[in-house]
């Protein structure tokens, strides 16, 4: 064998273990490993007719419908004989929602290989979604006799009986599916049904409770149910499938778990502990139900005990963030610094944490001076303004920063920062709609040579050797938005002036609800006669400050002219004009201890590090000791002290460090 066609027999044989690997990842459901074997096949090989419809069925797999169809066609155009790419491009076109071309393509598939059972099963479901039962009929009786083991074919041929008022029939086919695939729900659903149709009661009650053991937030699976054999049901309409599924099958831990989810959604910690430790005895080896047990501690202010939960969850699953995180968190609470920043670092592999796609590589102190660090963002603006105050230790030893951001942040970083890069924040859909952060395109224009994420900084300039004093107020607002700030207020009533934040402007979630005050609440401990009352609060609050005019007299003074959302830099200025603001942990809260004012939260400190201080903003006053569980009733009442320690010394009580 010459050189030339040993080289290009090694080649070929390189593409096809590529092939090979792609198809199995793709098999696997690996479909993110999958998709760059095929595109670097796509590259070498050109328009292969295999690789265009695999890499077609793996878009529309992962959402992207239209775009696997162009694929799975020109794969057709050149093998228009292959029955399994008009198979597929009938499902991608049923995706795209298009069923009349792929009721079509299905059919093509079925002519081509009539023995093709996965072609006359879709055909069938087309069929049964555009309302056509006889037409399904018949195409669910060929799937099931080609492929007399496949679950779905006899569900599919039990639907369409179903539809042709053929109950008897019907049954039997459920049945069929029921016992090819026993751990599922949806055969007992059909049969309970079938069965009520039947009047077969003690039939339909036993595959619902079946059913239900499988999928017990299955409403519809309940329906037969009479309400005297469910006392209270009204009441406890979030819980019932929940904890009726836990009476039934108080041996399964999913269910357990599952019930814990459920009083987690209504804020009751203590039920939450209760039926997680439940599901965890149960199955010891699953890592949901510690997760669970140590939230709901952590949120009832056991930190001790969420922490021994946290460490033995992580002996299960060493790699789930989010418990890793609640240690973090937990061991903050108790002053257990060092291993609260030790797990900081799971946060980033959370389970909602946004995905990261080419970030350069992390920097520590240890590597050497980097040439050009990325800042990347942390998550929302408040997260980056909180994190960003530790920039200016970060600019003392880089030269050379980009920090990647919200644009609303960009003219006060600009003004406080003249030398640093600015980067909008790079977010791109991922392949399931979520959010991702994708660095492809600024790493090829900028060069970075490390990264870190925002909320690094405080774990490299806030703590260990390293470790420094914060500075009061890092972000510089403009002078003459300052200037006519200062007459509006004046105009507005005499000083003191005390801005007030009681909620979030979005996404004000029952847990989220946990952290805020109404503004009624507000007002109750504050001795208004002594202030000017100035509105911080970003949405919409005007129905609330108009209320509360109409209901006490109380003015609290709003500018129309300023959106607050948007404006951040007009809003920063007019918090430095302030004498004392008022918030809950929100976005407002960090702008305004950003500015240097003093600040009241309505909250623990930054990162619980300290008991009636900061580590990050020296003008910060949180009212929650770190030690309090999630929901204390004397907010409020502890802002108003502080409002009156303010009114008497011309300070906060903010301890030293």
């Amino acid at each position: 064998m010459t050189p030339a066609a040993a080289t290009v027999k090694q080649e070929t044989e390189n593409l096809q273990q590529l092939f090979t690997e792609a198809i199995a990842q793709h098999e696997s459901g690996h479909l993110d490993t999958a998709r760059p074997i095929y595109e670097k096949l796509r590259a070498s090989v050109g328009p292969n007719p295999d690789v265009l419809h695999l890499l077609g069925t793996l878009e529309f797999q992962q959402g992207a419908a239209h775009k696997g169809a162009r694929l799975i066609r020109q794969a057709i155009l050149q093998r228009p004989e292959s029955a399994s790419y008009y198979d597929h491009f009938g499902s991608a076109m049923r995706s795209a929602g298009d069923p009349a071309i792929a009721e079509k393509a299905y059919g093509r598939a079925c002519f081509i290989n009539p023995a093709s059972g996965s072609a006359f099963l879709n055909s069938a479901i087309v069929a049964l979604e555009t309302g056509h039962p006889d037409k399904a009929l018949a195409k669910a009786e060929e799937a099931v006799r080609l492929m007399p083991g496949n679950a779905d074919a006899w569900l599919r041929f039990g639907t369409a009986l179903h539809a042709s008022n053929k109950y008897e029939m019907a049954a039997e086919a459920f049945g069929q599916a029921r016992n090819m695939a026993p751990d599922t729900a949806e055969p007992y659903f059909h049969l309970q049904r079938t069965f009520i149709t039947l009047e077969n009661i003690a039939a339909a009650n036993k595959a619902a409770k079946q059913g239900m053991l499988l999928d017990p937030g299955r409403h519809e699976i309940y329906a037969h149910f009479r309400s005297d054999d469910v006392p209270d049901s009204a009441r406890l309409t979030g819980l019932f499938p929940k904890r009726l599924a836990t009476i039934v099958k108080p041996s399964s831990s999913k269910v357990w778990e599952q019930l814990a989810a459920e009083y987690y959604s209504e804020l009751q910690y203590e039920a939450v502990a209760k039926s997680a430790q439940r599901s965890a005895v149960l199955a010891p080896e699953l890592i949901g139900a510690y997760n669970s047990l140590a939230t709901a501690t952590y949120h009832l202010g056991q930190f001790e005990r969420s922490i021994r939960i946290s460490r033995y969850g992580l002996t299960v699953s060493p790699s789930f963030g989010d418990i890793g995180f609640n240690l973090s968190l937990s061991a903050f609470s108790i002053g257990d610094i060092e291993t609260g920043w030790k797990y900081w670092p799971n946060r980033l592999s959370m389970a909602n944490a946004a995905k990261r796609f080419h970030l350069p590589k992390h920097w520590t102190p240890t590597r050497g001076k980097p040439s050009h660090v990325l800042v990347a963002s942390e998550q929302g603006i408040g997260d980056d303004i909180i994190h960003l105050s530790c920039l200016p230790d970060l600019l003392e030893e880089v030269e050379h920063v980009t920090v990647e951001t919200d644009i609303r942040l960009f003219p006060l970083l600009m003004r406080s920062f003249p030398s640093l890069n600015l980067i909008e924040k790079q977010l791109r859909p991922g392949p399931n709609g979520e959010t991702t952060h994708d660095y492809e395109n600024v790493q090829s224009a900028h060069r970075f040579t490390h990264s870190l994420i925002s909320g690094d900084l405080p774990a490299l300039y806030r703590h260990g050797r390293r470790k420094s004093e914060p500075q009061n107020g890092y972000l510089k607002t403009d002078e003459q938005m300052r200037s006519e700030w200062r007459k509006r207020l004046k105009e507005c009533g005499p000083a003191p002036y005390l801005g007030l934040c009681w909620r979030s402007g979005t996404l004000v979630t029952d847990h989220r609800k946990i952290a805020y005050l109404s503004l009624d609440e507000l007002i109750a401990e504050i001795p208004t006669n002594r202030f000017t009352l100035i509105n911080l609060q970003y949405g919409d609050p005007t129905d609330e400050i108009s209320d509360l005019k109409e209901k006490t007299g109380i003015t609290v003074h709003d500018f129309p002219d300023l959106n607050q959302t948007k404006e951040l830099d007009r809003v920063a200025a007019l918090m430095s004009c302030l004498d004392l603001a008022v918030s809950p942990g929100t976005a407002a809260l960090a702008l305004a201890c950003s500015v240097g004012i003093p600040v009241i939260g309505l909250q623990k400190s930054y990162l619980f590090v300290g008991d009636g201080r900061d580590i990050l903003f020296p003008n910060l006053y949180p009212v929650k000791p770190r030690s309090a569980p999630t929901i204390v009733p004397d907010r409020a009442q502890r802002m108003g002290e502080a409002i009156r320690y303010f009114l008497k010394h011309g300070s906060l009580p903010i301890r030293k460090a």
